[in-house]
């Protein structure tokens, strides 16, 4: 593949990623279901619901907003797009792991999320390959 063509495929695949983290979204505020509860296993019934909607949409509204960013930075060939999709994987880990239900869309996510962090620390895609 040529070096745009990566960058492209790339790019939409860790933007695909983060829109759809509206899955989780979506549920956590209430606003249908989806087959998710929208509820923590950790913190539903310890606190108030509002709270957890808060932090749920904060972490879901990180990721999104982060790895759309991240797509952006790659194919704008910013160096700073591995550093926003490395945490952006972080939160969304972090908000898989509160909200965990065992379900197909939590299970891959979660699988994308370490795929993109192991890429990453492993250095790859290589500066040459994605011009980033």
């Amino acid at each position: 593949m040529t070096l745009n063509l990566w960058r492209v495929v790339l790019g939409l695949v860790i933007a695909a990623h983060g829109i759809g983290h509206l899955f989780f979204l979506v549920p956590t505020l209430g606003l249908t279901q989806w087959g998710f509860a929208g509820r923590s296993w950790l913190l539903s019934g310890n606190v108030p619901d509002t709270l957890i909607k808060i932090v749920g949409s904060i972490l879901w509204v990180l990721a999104i907003a982060g790895f759309v960013a991240a797509a952006g930075g790659l194919w704008s060939q910013q160096a700073w797009w591995r550093g926003i999709a490395m945490a952006s994987s972080i939160v969304s880990l972090l908000g898989l792991a509160l909200f965990v239900q065992p379900t197909q869309p939590f299970v891959s996510a979660a699988v994308l999320d370490i795929v993109i962090l192991v890429a990453l620390i492993l250095r790859w895609p290589p500066v040459d390959l994605v011009g980033a």
